[in-house]
């Protein structure tokens, strides 16, 4: 009970009125009930957003609505929504097999390339290509300030084909 006149909000951001109860000027501490033909409305508005799952739309509801059995509602309400999801849910994923990949036979044969990026800004530049030798794991990166084919071209040529050759096979994603 509460003797102070007037209404507040709790932590839950429900509102809640001191209702005077008889003449002596006693009241209580009052909150509105959500009436029977609003509270699907409610569920599919809150529930409707994001489809959270039961116990999280049962605490995103309480935390502003107050109805009789709510809980119980919300649980079979959730539990209508779900029917068709997992008619689609995959239970088991099928894994590829792992391929076997040939080593190349000579060194710097087979190369693969990558553009790491972007970083924040150092001396104008934003982005690294990195390249790495499949049989050695031989690695070299070539910092660069745009990603263009060219840029990436002349940075691959420079670097790479400078000091091992032109790979017969090149990868990159």
């Amino acid at each position: 009970m509460a003797s102070d006149q007037g209404s507040r909000t709790t932590s839950m951001s429900l509102q809640l009125a001191d209702v005077s109860f008889d003449v002596t000027g006693t009241s209580l501490l009052c909150h509105a009930v959500v009436p029977e033909s609003w509270r699907q409305r409610v569920f599919d508005a809150i529930h409707g957003l994001s489809h959270p799952g039961r116990k999280p739309s049962q605490r995103l509801i309480a935390a502003r609505f107050v109805w009789h059995g709510l809980w119980k509602d919300i649980r079979d309400w959730v539990n209508t929504y779900t029917i068709w999801p997992k008619r689609a849910k995959v239970y088991r994923h099928v894994k590829a097999p792992l391929e076997m990949f040939e080593v190349p036979e000579k060194w710097f044969d087979h190369v693969n390339v990558d553009l790491v990026g972007p970083f924040p800004p150092s001396r104008g530049v934003t982005y690294l290509l990195t390249m790495v030798d499949r049989t050695t794991r031989w690695r070299e990166a070539v910092p660069l300030a745009s990603t263009t084919t060219a840029d990436v071209a002349r940075a691959f040529i420079g670097t790479w084909v400078t000091l091992f050759g032109a790979p017969l096979d090149l990868s990159s994603d």
